[in-house]
Formats: structure tokens, sequence, C-alpha cells
């Protein structure tokens, strides 16, 4: 019985490269979520630092649980429930680039949705 020593040579070959690169493409996939989960870490932080921020400028009490999210607010003498808070910027546009010049919040309540309007921008 004779065998055909090329085919066997190429799948060996082929084979440990497979299993080679599995784990460094593995590793590095994992190493790509850290940085991410930590970026949105970081983002998240520093969007609830300026909520908190701009609260305290517009006079309006809240409370925060242990991760600093705004979790109720107090506009109408009623505590309410914070569901949601959007933060979006508010853009001028340039000759060269677009500027942001403040930004709108939205936070939405178990009972009504607070606009507040704030030119303080996201540091």
């Amino acid at each position: 019985m004779k065998v055909k020593l090329a085919p066997f040579i190429s799948f060996v070959i082929f084979s440990l490269f497979i299993f080679c690169s599995v784990p460094v493409s593995h590793a590095r996939s994992q190493a790509q979520i850290r940085a991410m989960k930590e970026r949105a870490h970081a983002v998240s932080k520093r969007k609830n630092r300026f909520v908190t921020k701009v609260l305290n400028e517009f006079g309006i009490n809240y409370t925060i649980d242990r991760y600093g999210i705004v979790t109720r607010i107090n506009v109408t003498g009623k505590w309410r429930h914070v569901t949601r808070i959007d933060v979006v910027p508010m853009v001028r546009k340039g000759p060269t680039a677009d500027e942001v010049i403040g930004h709108e919040i939205f936070i939405y309540t178990d009972k009504e949705t607070v606009h507040l309007l704030s030119h303080r921008k996201v540091r």
C-alpha cells in the first residue's frame, strides 16, 4: 500500500496553522472586548458626572445610586423615578468643522419628560 506524502503533509501543516492561530485571534478579540468595556465605562461615568453638574446648575434635587447614575429627580415638588436620560449635543456648523455649543438633556421619568438646555460641554 502506497501512501502519497504530499497531501498528508499539506493536511498536517494546515491543521497546525488552524490550531495555532485560533488562540491568538481569541486573545486578540478578548483584549478588544476588554478595551471596549473600559471605554464604555469611562463614557458612562463622564455622562453621569455631566448630568449631575447640569442638575446642580438648574437647582434640581436628585438622588444617585452607587454607580453615580441619577435614579430620581424632584422637579415639580414630587420625586419622580428616572427611566432614561439622553444627552444630545447642540452643534453649530462652522466653515471647517462643526462646533459643539452645548447639550440638550432629556430626562424621562415615570410621569413626565424633563427637557434641559445647557451650554456646558461634556469634559
